[in-house]
């Protein structure tokens, strides 16, 4: 069954949408197909909620690749294996995956590729391979039963050493303040901060004569060392 809004292949239960409603899952899908649908792909249709996923009952694949979204919001989704949320705008890692430890306690498969939450290379080249190693372990930390992440298997090393240590791995994010006099700087107590810093000493009048301390370079030749004492001059 297929139109300009969506594509369903009742062989495989597969649901394909093609455009959003206001940035929601269109009402006019869930109602025809939701009681059905175990693949669905709402991928490219610039979504910014999940909101209304969980009125899939039977899914078990969920494709959100190349919206809008900034978090998920699930209710619980006991048969869901998969989930794909490749270039979306999630920039907090923890409250998704205390999210996926709550609603998808079946998912194997996660992929967050190109989110500002996730140090890949299609993130940006200000990461390294060990910001992205690091956010592995983390992620599998919080997630044991995961089989791939981000298309990669999980090796068995990996998740004896995410087990070991992956609670000590979360990465830290800049907090970007927004200039000198901007909100940021009231909000984070940036002026009481300066109050509370000396000022910075007068300039110095090099008119006026004085005395000026500094620090003199001392260069050692050894005249001074009690080793000298024992050598001779015939010995040099």
């Amino acid at each position: 069954m297929q139109n300009e809004l969506y594509n369903f292949i009742e062989e495989s239960k597969e649901l394909h949408v093609f455009a959003s409603e206001g940035g929601y899952v269109p009402r006019e899908v869930c109602g025809l197909f939701a009681k059905d649908t175990i693949r669905l792909n709402l991928s490219s249709i610039q979504l910014r909620t999940s909101k209304g996923l969980d009125m899939f009952p039977r899914v078990e694949e969920v494709v959100l690749d190349n919206n809008e979204l900034t978090c998920l919001q699930l209710n619980r989704m006991p048969r869901m294996h998969t989930l794909s949320l490749n270039k979306n705008k999630i920039e907090e890692l923890e409250p998704l995956l205390v999210t996926l430890q709550r609603c998808a306690t079946r998912l194997t498969y996660l992929s967050l590729l190109g989110n500002p939450c996730s140090p890949d290379q299609l993130t940006g080249d200000r990461f390294t391979p060990e910001d992205y190693a690091r956010h592995r372990l983390y992620v599998l930390y919080m997630l044991p039963n995961l089989l791939f992440l981000d298309s990669m298997v999980v090796s068995r090393k990996e998740r004896l050493e995410a087990k070991r240590r992956g609670q000590y791995c979360r990465t830290a994010r800049l907090i970007r303040f927004s200039g000198p006099t901007g909100p940021a700087r009231t909000e984070w107590g940036m002026d009481a901060l300066d109050s509370a810093i000396a000022p910075p000493p007068p300039p110095v009048d090099r008119q006026k004569r004085g005395p000026v301390y500094g620090q003199l370079a001392y260069r050692y030749v050894g005249k001074h060392s009690e080793g000298n004492r024992f050598i001779r001059n015939s010995d040099l």
